[in-house]
């Protein structure tokens, strides 16, 4: 029994980073402002804005487990689970975190008739991605499977174990 797994963000180092942001903007406003008022007013809406923030961060956080039966994505934050079936996926996109400023994986799937989308962190690399795909393809060979960005490696990867698809388009355009 294969299981694949991952998550979404790292809501511990968002707050962190967040927080780190928050401070540092405080500091900046009681420099600039020689207005208490303001200052002390700022600060406040900054506080509130970053605990709004890492509030937000940790409702956000999933847990996404690929087994055998079903897709499963648990919000441990908020207690939430949602069962998706491996006929309701629809695309996969793989995105490369070195080329891009969006390092997450999106997954679209069906839920009560509507379309979702969720991002997570890569489930595997290079060779075990490819194994992933394939493994995922045997589950559900409707699915579409994406690179990002398109002059990726893992473009090429994807297009040789399941067809060639950007190079026909490729070869139309010209």
């Amino acid at each position: 029994m294969k299981t694949y797994r991952s998550t979404s963000i790292n809501y511990e180092n968002n707050k962190l980073q967040t927080i780190l942001i928050a401070v540092i903007f405080c500091i900046f406003i009681a420099l600039i402002n020689y207005n208490l008022i303001f200052t002390f007013l700022s600060i406040i809406s900054i506080f509130f804005l970053t605990r709004y923030s890492i509030l937000n961060d940790k409702k956000k956080y999933l847990e996404i487990y690929f087994e055998d039966e079903e897709v499963i994505i648990e919000y441990p934050n908020i207690q939430k689970t949602i069962k998706v079936q491996y006929t309701d996926l629809k695309n996969l996109t793989y995105i490369n975190p070195r080329k891009s400023l969006n390092k997450y994986n999106s997954l679209k799937y069906i839920e009560n008739g509507n379309i979702k989308k969720i991002t997570f962190l890569s489930v595997a690399k290079n060779e075990g991605y490819i194994d992933f795909l394939k493994w995922l393809y045997n589950k559900n060979s409707e699915i579409k499977f994406n690179a990002y960005p398109p002059d990726e490696n893992m473009e090429y990867r994807i297009q040789e174990n399941f067809g060639l698809k950007y190079r026909k388009i490729l070869n139309e355009t010209l």
